[in-house]
């Protein structure tokens, strides 16, 4: 598009145009993972790095990560993604789940994701994925964190920084609230 209309640009339905203001797809996204395996019910809060390899990269600033609290680097709607690789035992079933806040501390499940065999006996490995949807008002309040739930004794969720199969978490932002 030429812009004709001189320094201030061009609104067409509602969006600005104007040099150096013109939209450009994703703005922000990020991929993080699970550095060593867990074998626990509880929140993630250790043990995690952004992704690293070959050809593996993020966009824009990049979220922040403290203690598993994960910070959003904009406001906007986010896309947030787990894809869990884990091994069953001892239990038909196993969970992980997304929790978000909107005041800073106060977390609480918003997706999750459960796996499973009709039979206890034997070991079974799975990858799944929860993904939801974050309505990011306001950086400082709006954080999320990730949690493991119904792991029986002898299962695993598979962390590691070999060949990308270790439990993953994207974030990806879609655009304007």
């Amino acid at each position: 598009i030429n812009e004709y209309t001189g320094a201030n640009g061009v609104t067409i339905d509602g969006a600005l145009i104007k040099d150096g203001n013109v939209p450009s797809g994703l703005t922000e996204v990020d991929n993080w993972q699970l550095t060593a395996s867990t074998t626990s019910n509880a929140d993630i809060t250790a043990n995690l790095q952004r992704m690293v390899g070959d050809a593996v990269g993020y966009k824009g600033t990049g979220m922040t990560e403290s203690s598993g609290v994960f910070t959003f680097p904009s406001t906007g709607l986010w896309l947030v993604i787990v894809h869990a690789n884990m091994e069953v035992q001892n239990d038909p079933s196993a969970e992980i789940a997304i929790k978000a806040c909107t005041n800073g501390s106060s977390f609480s499940r918003v997706g999750a994701a459960m796996i499973g065999n009709r039979s206890n006996t034997g070991g079974h490995y799975y990858g799944f994925e929860a993904s939801q949807i974050i309505d990011v008002t306001d950086t400082s309040q709006v954080k999320v964190m990730f949690a493991t739930d119904s792991l029986a004794s002898g299962s695993e969720v598979f962390g590691g920084t070999a060949e990308g199969y270790s439990t993953n978490f994207k974030f990806i932002r879609l655009g304007d609230t």
